[in-house]
């Protein structure tokens, strides 16, 4: 899967559910990301935004949610 497809499939989701702070959909693409058959490839190339998004769900700091937000408008560039 190539970077325009993983940014569809994942990030943009991924996006629009931090920028409404939506804890319960943030849990749910986790959930699904991390559990699907999802290439470990492509896992590898979006670690550190699943890494933030982690944290920013867990401990609800907004230093985490903007970092993954930065890091996800550099990943779509």
């Amino acid at each position: 899967m190539n970077k325009k497809e993983i940014y569809t499939n994942y990030l943009s989701k991924i996006k629009e559910v931090l920028e409404k702070d939506d804890f319960e959909a943030i849990d749910y693409i986790l959930e699904f990301v991390y559990s699907s058959w999802i290439p470990t490839d492509e896992l590898m190339q979006i670690d550190e935004i699943l890494n933030e998004v982690t944290l920013y769900l867990e401990l609800k700091d907004w230093e985490y949610k903007e970092r993954a937000l930065e890091l996800i408008e550099e990943f779509e560039k």
